[in-house]
């Protein structure tokens, strides 16, 4: 139940169609797209239009689509594992690294298919409870609420909403994850009580999504799948105290380790943004052995973002449609560039003018 397109949405995939077609986005890449780009993804989900949360969505098509399309465009698709020597090697032909979030047994049911006729490799970075079936995944039954119910009420949120068309649940879904993202810790216990009023049961939701251990195992002995660390609970890195952060971080790579009989190498930060991870994080994911880390900072692999490698930019924006020409100007750093115009565009002009910034 994917919310339809409004006119905004159907211009700026005209422009976006414009840019791409007219080859513009790709002499972008010169100046914006550095030597590559990591692409985020989350559950690979055929069933994508009976969704509202279009962010964590990607159908199989679109991925062969865009798959064929950098073939064609002469872009690498690599391994985690090679990043790391290909920005070494800033004059070399372009690359982009493919990146699940999470664990869902989508992946495997799923992506794998897709990638394998490719012969392209990508990476699942798993949560542990994904996998074990005990995280609350509270922005899945947030959906399923929203779903289900054409009037919700949240009370640690003093909202109630009244959602009778998909564009308004899809509002109201991510009001309310903007509100958990405040404060995960806090706000996603304080969701508890509301999910056991309307009957949602998230870990039982958690089993049904995520990988179980069979699937797992055979994508960390798959040639082409690298497993990467993604924590133990999925929290706001950020809001821990450092030995509460550190275990999440350490326990995860050893329960992977210890399950798929392999090293694992590489880590995503659970939410990424500047609040969740930052210098300390990436010391704390260095000091348990990973060698890069990911973050959701939108961005190519320019300099100075990629000079350290525990804190590195991902692009990829999910929106009601699916568009490889979006894709393409995520990684050739249009997107990024915009960003940062209209970032610099709304700072006050002391802090334009700070050494810090």
């Amino acid at each position: 139940m994917q919310a339809s397109e409004s006119q905004g949405s159907w211009t700026e995939r005209c422009a976006i169609e414009l840019l791409h077609r007219t080859g513009l986005s790709h002499a972008a890449a010169r100046w914006y797209g550095g030597c590559g780009a990591i692409y985020m993804l989350h559950s690979a989900a055929p069933d994508r239009h009976l969704h509202i949360d279009s962010d964590l969505r990607t159908t199989p098509r679109f991925l062969d689509r865009l798959l064929t399309h950098l073939r064609a465009s002469r872009i690498d698709v690599v391994s985690l594992d090679t990043v790391a020597a290909r920005l070494r090697q800033p004059h070399g032909r372009r690359f982009v690294a493919f990146t699940f979030d999470d664990g869902y047994a989508d992946n495997f049911l799923h992506a794998l298919p897709v990638f394998e006729s490719h012969n392209a490799p990508f990476a699942v970075y798993v949560a542990s409870g994904m996998v074990t079936g005990d995280l609350d995944c509270w922005w899945l039954g947030l959906e399923r609420l929203f779903l289900q119910h054409s009037t919700v009420e949240i009370e640690p949120m003093q909202r109630r909403w009244c959602v009778d068309t998909l564009r308004s649940r899809a509002r109201a879904y991510r009001e309310a994850c903007d509100w958990v993202s405040q404060d995960v810790c806090a706000n996603a216990g304080a969701l508890a009580s509301s999910f056991r009023r309307y009957g949602i049961d998230l870990r039982s939701m958690t089993r049904e999504v995520g990988l179980t251990v069979d699937q797992l195992k055979m994508l960390a002995h798959h040639p082409l799948v690298t497993i990467g660390g993604h924590t133990v609970t999925h929290p706001s890195l950020g809001q821990l105290s450092e030995a509460h952060a550190y275990d999440e971080i350490a326990q995860n790579k050893r329960f992977l380790e210890e399950l798929g009989g392999q090293p694992v190498d590489h880590f995503a930060y659970p939410f990424g943004r500047p609040d969740s991870c930052g210098p300390r994080e990436a010391a704390l994911v260095r000091k348990a052995g990973f060698c890069t880390a990911t973050t959701t900072h939108h961005g190519c692999l320019t300099e100075p973002l990629n000079r350290d490698l525990h804190l590195l930019p991902r692009v990829g924006i999910n929106r009601p449609y699916e568009s490889v020409a979006l894709a393409r100007l995520q990684i050739d750093g249009l997107v990024a560039a915009v960003r940062q115009v209209k970032a610099a565009a709304t700072m006050s002009p002391a802090y334009r003018t700070s050494p810090r910034a």
